[in-house]
């Protein structure tokens, strides 16, 4: 069966920065299909390692700032990201997404597909809450990981069936 795994990423003590570990939450707390998992990553770093090599694909929620409205929300297949100029990073925690995929390629000899959904801020200040303008779009935000989740549960699946 195939591997799914969700993960948040931020810093839930600094409003909008933890907006990826807010939505991984509320995705958690709804029916997942069968290899569907949610890892709250936090500002794990590169720690957040063994828990993504057994993966077989990744959604990565994050807090972006690329000048969109907020609330806006982007989803880039994180290959697309690598293309990207690394001195101005797409996610505000691109750089250890990066490291943390290229290490566990590096260990496993795996390359895990790994999907970004990014999601802009408002602001970033030390507060527990998000936003008035990413919190009344949470569902909007939850619905898209999971019909993303739902796609790559069925492509890895198949992918798992004809390599394997």
């Amino acid at each position: 069966m195939a591997k799914v795994l969700i993960v948040g990423v931020g810093n839930i003590l600094m409003g909008d920065d933890g907006i990826g570990v807010h939505v991984a939450n509320e995705v958690s707390k709804s029916a997942l299909p069968d290899g569907v998992e949610v890892v709250d990553a936090g500002t794990l770093g590169l720690a957040v390692c063994p828990l993504l090599e057994n993966a077989d694909a990744l959604i990565i929620v994050d807090a972006v700032d690329l000048g969109m409205q907020p609330g806006e929300m982007i989803k880039i297949p994180v290959e697309e990201l690598s293309r990207h100029d690394k001195h101005t990073p797409l996610s505000l925690h691109e750089f250890d997404i990066f490291h943390a995929l290229e290490m566990i390629e590096l260990s496993t000899g795996r390359k895990i597909k790994a999907t970004l959904i990014g999601i802009q801020i408002s602001s970033i200040k030390p507060s527990l809450e998000i936003s008035p303008q990413l919190a009344m779009r949470m569902d909007e935000y939850v619905m898209a990981v999971k019909r993303t989740a739902m796609g790559l549960s069925q492509t890895a699946e198949l992918t798992l069936n004809v390599e394997g």
